[in-house]
């Protein structure tokens, strides 16, 4: 049995025809699989910032000055929403 002048092996299929099939469609998807994959996992992640640290000079400013307001509210129903009134009336 003669041998491959390359000196690859006749195992398996060679890397070239393995590259030939990959077209842009075969790409993609195989992108797709991977952020499908790798986006809820780095989304498990501990937040950065924790509600309860000042987020800028600013919050410092007014936690020192005990005119701090928190970053949301829960309403009469208990949905929790985003305390922009509160942030962003002026402070006496």
């Amino acid at each position: 049995m003669p041998t491959p002048a390359s000196g690859a092996s006749t195992d398996g299929p060679s890397l070239q025809r393995l590259w030939g099939r990959l077209t842009p469609a075969r790409a993609a998807a195989g992108v797709v699989v991977v952020a499908s994959i790798g986006l809820p996992l780095a989304g498990c992640g501990k937040p950065l910032m924790s509600p309860s640290e000042a987020r800028s000079q600013y919050d410092r400013y007014d936690r020192s000055r005990n005119q701090y307001a928190p970053q949301y509210v829960e309403d009469e129903y208990g949905a929790r929403t985003p305390n922009l009134r509160g942030r962003l009336a002026p402070k006496r």
